[in-house]
């Protein structure tokens, strides 16, 4: 995503990019970065706070937030409050902090917390008319962190899925003994050693494949993708070694060995 908005807009700089790319919605997991990871969409100015969204309804200036703020303040201490007032222990809402005595409050059905009514961001579920089950607003982001990385998990498995069937109908299988011909990336070869080599496959689990060479066992487990089917074969045994690609490489070479590279 990153890549394919740095080319639509011509832009190398990465650290912009990514405020753009984690608001997008993505082809695979069917939602953005930022929801899949915080289990809700970004929120900006005073959507990002604590203050219950029953009360934000209330706010449309700064004069409005003020009044806010003061009212909370003289909520909490008031103006002509005895010494032995502060003495006193009363609980607190777990979400505004402020005193449970001053509103109506209940529990929340997942973590038992108290707290006031008008905090709660999500009723649960009603069982009965007089009767309901509340969640707050922690417990319930919880909850959508969870669903959304599944979501997103199982995009991530269609997608899997999807390569993986659309490999198989596109390459002939392949067998245990078959004899297939191995591309070798350029940064395990050098200049003048040939581009693929002639391996055998030892083992299938998964729909990947594990494959030997004259001079041992690779220890890399490949894809179909990876290789080729091919008509020429070896006869020598395969030693019971593990090696890198790029040591099989190597040793088979024509031109020698580079004791750097190995």
């Amino acid at each position: 995503m990153l890549r394919s908005w740095m080319d639509d807009n011509k832009n190398t700089d990465w650290v912009i990019g990514c405020r753009f790319v984690q608001s997008s919605k993505h082809r695979i997991i069917g939602r953005s970065p930022y929801t899949a990871l915080f289990g809700t969409e970004p929120k900006i100015g005073l959507n990002s706070t604590n203050i219950p969204q029953a009360i934000l309804k209330k706010v449309f200036s700064e004069e409005d937030l003020e009044k806010l703020r003061n009212d909370e303040y003289k909520g909490k201490v008031g103006e002509n409050q005895d010494e032995n007032q502060f003495s006193n222990v009363q609980e607190l809402c777990f979400i505004c902090s402020g005193y449970l005595n001053e509103t109506p409050f209940v529990s929340c059905s997942s973590c038992s917390m108290k707290i006031h009514k008008t905090c709660f961001q999500n009723v649960c579920s009603i069982s009965d008319e007089n009767d309901m089950e509340y969640q707050c607003d922690i417990c319930n982001r919880q909850e959508n962190i969870s669903s959304q990385r599944q979501k997103a998990h199982e995009g991530h498995k269609r997608a899997a899925e999807k390569i993986i069937e659309n490999n198989g109908k596109n390459l002939k299988s392949v067998t245990v003994g078959n004899f297939v011909l191995l591309n070798v990336p350029k940064v395990d070869r050098g200049p003048l050693d040939a581009p693929n080599l002639i391996r055998k496959i030892l083992k299938i689990n998964n729909d990947v494949y594990q494959i030997g060479t004259k001079s041992g066992i690779i220890k890399t487990w490949f894809s179909r993708s990876d290789f080729q089917i091919s008509g020429a074969q070896f006869v020598e045994d395969i030693p019971e070694e593990y090696i890198s690609i790029r040591q099989a490489v190597a040793n088979e070479s024509m031109f020698g060995v580079c004791p750097l590279c190995l």
